[in-house]
Order: structure tokens, then sequence, then C-alpha cells
């Protein structure tokens, strides 16, 4: 889905990263899986050398990307909700 905002490259880019472990992080707690957030939030402390400060400094910096991706899962399982009730 990310990649529909900005093109993927050839290997593991941090920004990207913790784009996607924020939105799974999201999910979950929306979903009521809850458990995953501590998990995610090492992850994401990582590609951050550790730090917590600096980790919150990179979500804060990629939110509007987490928003988005959000927004188009979001439209997309409208669409196909729409879709099935239609073909009822």
């Amino acid at each position: 889905m990310h990649n529909t905002i900005r093109p993927l490259v050839g290997r593991q880019d941090p920004a990207r990263e913790v784009v996607a472990e924020t939105v799974a992080c999201t999910l979950c707690e929306i979903y009521g899986y809850t458990g995953y957030a501590w998990h995610g939030w090492q992850y994401i402390q990582s590609y951050a050398g550790g730090e917590p400060r600096q980790a919150l400094r990179f979500v804060m910096k990629v939110l509007a990307d987490v928003e988005e991706v959000l927004d188009r899962i979001w439209a997309t399982a409208g669409n196909q909700n729409q879709e099935r009730g239609n073909a009822a």
C-alpha cells in the first residue's frame, strides 16, 4: 500500500519501515489485537539507534504517510464492502 504513495527502493528504507510498523500497530489496536504495540515500538527504536526520543521524532516525521496509508486502506475496504453489497 505504501508503494502507492512513494516508490519503493531496492533496500530497506528506515522511513518506510517506520511507516509500515506504525500502520501495523495502529491496525492491531483498532481491531483489538492488544500487546503488539510494545514490539512495534521496539522495532521502531531499532531504526533510531535505540534512542526513544529519536524514535518518537521518527514516528512524528512520517505521520502524514501513516495517515495516507490508513486512508487508502479504509477506502479500499469500503469499496470492497460496496462491491459485495451490490453483488448480493
